[in-house]
């Protein structure tokens, strides 16, 4: 696969949140109910598509017409836009060119 830019308008949102790995499966639940609420108020412009947690980072992608949607979103959770917009996306197979 070569690399893809503009990979369907995704934008990454990474939030800094101390302890996110070792949140339960119901805390995650409740994370993730909020995250599909959000994009709905959002809409049209929005869809959050998933979530990587790590040990104190949520990394979320995002379909979004506007890199100002996902800040007006980290600011509903009271949280804070660190990197954006996704500008390529690799895999394995990018190396063969």
């Amino acid at each position: 696969m070569p690399i893809q830019e503009n990979p369907h308008d995704a934008i990454h949102d990474q939030r800094e949140i101390t302890g996110a790995g070792d949140r339960s499966a119901k805390t995650l639940c409740a994370a993730s109910k909020h995250s599909n609420a959000v994009p709905a108020e959002l809409a049209p412009g929005i869809k959050w598509r998933h979530s990587y947690v790590a040990a104190n980072e949520i990394y979320c992608v995002y379909n979004a017409a506007s890199e100002q949607l996902i800040r007006e979103h980290a600011e509903s959770r009271d949280s804070r836009l660190i990197r954006s917009p996704i500008s390529a996306v690799i895999d394995p197979s990018t190396a063969k060119g």
